[in-house]
């Protein structure tokens, strides 16, 4: 009897411990859901917002996904996966652990990786505030990791990598306006795509650093060359087509921190 009691209040305990996690995960999914309606278009944060009538809605409604009272509406899909996604991800990072950070480093790079994600999809924005936040965490992760000498190495050789990639580009835009008689407004690579390759150099460290751009590029062309063959397929390709490039530079991180 005692040791099924005992048994009994280790998986209670591991249970309770479990939900709390995932609840962690929920918040988190909250705060990215908040920081990405506010920061790519206001100068200032503000309360809880729907995101389709911008008006505030209380802390409850907010965090339990109802509808919205002003408008009715429904949460959208990418509310459902933040919240969800990283209440797994949180349960995942605890269950098995991550072999390069600890759990609470984990768990704040994958919510700030999420807001970076989400950000540049809607809107193809790196932000600064977003930028210097995630460089203080890469930097005294990559400290632990690497030394303060490796760390800003990596970083150094990830901005100046990606800022000799971005060069390139614009140079290679120029010509074809040239060529075309007419401007082109999209660009291949953002300067906030570079900010982003120093802090992820900043995490991986030298030489890291090089692996993880080589996956982000290796990603960045395979999804690419999927998404001209469907444009092609469809009849509706459009040259010089902005894909934002931060997720694969996110994407290829991950990889190696949780994965390689």
């Amino acid at each position: 009897m005692k040791i099924l009691s005992r048994n009994f209040g280790i998986s209670m305990n591991a249970m309770i411990t479990s939900l709390l996690i995932f609840f962690s995960g929920w918040l988190a999914g909250g705060l990215v859901n908040w920081l990405a309606d506010w920061l790519p278009v206001e100068s200032r944060l503000g309360g809880l917002i729907c995101s389709s009538c911008r008006k505030e809605i209380s802390w409850l409604d907010y965090w339990t996904l109802f509808p919205c009272k002003h408008c009715g509406r429904t949460r959208g899909l990418r509310t459902w996966l933040l919240h969800f996604g990283l209440g797994i991800a949180f349960l995942g990072v605890h269950w098995t652990g991550s072999p390069r950070l600890s759990e609470v480093e984990a768990m704040l790079w994958l919510t700030y990786s999420s807001l970076i994600v989400v950000i540049d999809f809607e809107h193809r924005l790196i932000l600064e505030k977003t930028s210097i936040a995630g460089g203080i965490l890469a930097f005294v992760i990559g400290v632990r990791l690497h030394g303060i000498g490796m760390t800003l190495a990596g970083g150094t050789a990830g901005a100046a990598l990606l800022f000799l990639l971005f060069l390139g580009g614009e140079v290679f835009r120029r010509w074809m306006e040239k060529r075309r008689g007419e401007p082109i407004s999209e660009v291949a690579m953002g300067f906030g795509d570079v900010i982003l390759s120093g802090i992820i150099g900043l995490i991986l460290g030298w030489p890291g650093i090089l692996a993880g751009l080589f996956l982000a590029i290796l990603a960045g062309g395979i999804v690419s060359g999927l998404i001209m063959f469907s444009m092609i397929i469809r009849k509706n390709y459009q040259a010089f087509t902005a894909i934002p490039y931060g997720p694969y530079l996110i994407f290829a991180t991950l990889y190696l921190l949780f994965l390689s």
